[in-house]
């Protein structure tokens, strides 16, 4: 078991979601902690060696502090429970809004790599978790993010956070967008993105010239010079 490094906890179909739990375990027994349609129950101080947390279709609780278990409750430490996270992979799952606050389980700003994925608004009642849940997770130091099949009505609340003066995204090397109508917010995300160097585009609602025209500006995406589009690579049009 000290070899272990990826724990697995899935469930198929379209079930609701099963609770694993209590469960106790070396804090630094694995890295990374998948968790499909499934939510685990164990104090806190068990996850403080993950440094990949990947959620599909499950609560967004683990993402939260105060929504986590302490040996010391009703004190709740400030320090996050998982410190050395840095690769968050994100695939349906919104946080849970309660009447506490949010305060992050993880470093902010330690997080390099994100994945966000099939993020729907179902109603008014949906925009808060999403814009928590953008809002915990789009930080200045990532260097790899992924965005694929977000809808309209999140993707206008993601250009709201990224909307700054200054790139949102100062040293992003990697992005890949997938299932998503790049015609309308590619003007929002380039200036936001100044470092790319690897671009990676799927199913954009653009055709790979209408890409390739917009690529013309070396001002934007000047460390571009190939990018990959539905699978085949293409130079970049001056």
């Amino acid at each position: 078991m000290r070899n272990l490094q990826n724990l697995d906890l899935a469930q198929r179909g379209n079930m609701p979601y099963r609770f694993f739990g209590p469960l106790i375990f070396d804090p630094y027994m694995f890295t990374t902690l998948r968790l499909q349609r499934v939510m685990i129950e164990c104090d806190a101080s068990c996850l403080a060696g993950i440094h990949t947390l990947e959620l599909h279709e499950t609560s967004g609780t683990i993402l939260n502090q105060y929504q986590l278990s302490f040996a010391t409750y009703p004190d709740i430490p400030n320090a996050p429970a998982m410190p050395h996270l840095t690769s968050l992979h994100i695939y349906g799952t919104n946080l849970i809004i309660s009447n506490t606050p949010i305060l992050p389980s993880f470093s902010v700003d330690s997080i390099l790599s994100l994945e966000l994925s099939n993020i729907h608004m179902t109603g008014s009642l949906s925009v808060f978790p999403i814009v928590s849940l953008f809002n915990i997770t789009l930080n200045p130091r990532l260097e790899r993010l992924i965005l694929h099949n977000i809808d309209l009505a999140s993707m206008h609340q993601f250009v709201q956070i990224i909307r700054t003066h200054s790139p949102k995204f100062p040293v992003l090397q990697s992005l890949t967008i997938s299932h998503l109508n790049l015609f309308a917010f590619a003007g929002y995300i380039m200036p936001a993105t100044p470092a790319i160097s690897s671009l990676t585009l799927i199913n954009v609602v653009m055709n790979v010239e209408e890409v390739r025209e917009s690529l013309r500006d070396i001002d934007l995406w000047p460390l571009i010079v190939t990018f990959i589009f539905d699978g085949v690579e293409y130079s970049r049009s001056y």
